[in-house]
């Protein structure tokens, strides 16, 4: 799997999906999205968190040891997926600091379905009081 910066993103070539679960293909479906829209910050990296990892607060907190980049997620992401959750998803928390920063949220415990029929759930960004999406994230996510 190839990652390659764009002035906006990153697209990736030369998928070769081992199932339709596989990371590649989510996070080229996100990317898709975003190419179609101009009313998002620059990025120029993606980082993907666990939300385990992740500490809630008012403004939510991400230890920046956390971040993983997709290479280096990608057989997490294909762990998690072996274990058989009954759900996994896959959040866009939006820009912070050029980086697009996704987490993976999954069930407290694996209820045995075979890795290629759990749904990935594909969501975010969140929108703001005014009902508008909130692409920039700085103001709700702290990298520490």
């Amino acid at each position: 799997m190839a990652f390659k910066l764009k002035s906006k993103g990153l697209r990736i070539e030369d998928r070769n999906p081992q199932s339709i679960n596989d990371l590649t293909l989510h996070l080229n479906l996100i990317i898709e999205d975003l190419k179609q829209r101009s009313d998002i910050p620059a990025w120029n990296k993606i980082r993907i968190v666990e939300g385990r990892d992740i500490q809630h607060c008012e403004i939510d907190v991400i230890p920046e040891s956390s971040l993983k980049t997709p290479e280096a997620y990608s057989p997490r992401f294909q762990e998690l997926l072996d274990r058989g959750y009954g759900w996994m998803n896959l959040v866009n928390n939006g820009i912070v600091h050029q980086m697009l920063l996704l987490s993976i949220e999954i069930p407290q415990s694996p209820s045995g379905i075979p890795p290629s029929q759990v749904p990935i759930n594909l969501s975010g960004p969140y929108y703001n009081k005014n009902g508008t999406l909130c692409w920039d994230a700085s103001s709700r996510i702290k990298i520490v």
